[in-house]
């Protein structure tokens, strides 16, 4: 049996919490890890209120010190570039909000960085994984 991929989550905002932490703890396959906001504060709370082990004000920290085999990126749209990067040149795979960047070069880069490094780069697309929707999916084939 694989063991569970250790996921940080960079962003406590209500998307972050609401939504992606939501669908991480349903899936038997992920273990969130670490979690990463700007006030440390706020983010050991929601630590603490969802289970989850560690806690960071840095992402570059979490990434250097977390464990982690993967990081969603759920944070302002320009901050997905730089923090993407760092990820990337640890090996981590990432799920990043859109957009993935400021511009088509940057894009580029992360993509080109990710093949490089033989990780996965994507965009989360959320709504395709909620219930209701995969429900619909099986109604209409």
């Amino acid at each position: 049996m694989l063991s569970k991929v250790r996921v940080g989550l960079v962003g406590i905002r209500n998307w972050a919490i609401g939504v992606h932490l939501h669908q991480l703890r349903s899936h038997p396959g992920a273990e969130v890890a670490a979690i990463c906001g700007r006030d440390l504060n706020r983010a050991e709370q929601a630590a603490v209120q969802h289970g989850i082990s560690r806690a960071f004000s840095d992402y570059r920290e979490m990434i250097d010190k977390g464990d982690l085999d993967a990081i969603i990126i759920s944070t302002p749209d320009d901050t997905h570039y730089p923090i993407t990067l760092a990820a990337l040149e640890k090996g981590l795979h990432v799920v990043c909000e859109k957009p993935l960047a400021m511009s088509v070069a940057q894009a580029r880069e992360m993509r080109d960085r990710a093949e490089t490094a033989g990780v996965v780069h994507m965009p989360f697309f959320t709504f395709r994984w909620i219930p209701a929707f995969q429900r619909m999916k099986q109604l209409v084939n």
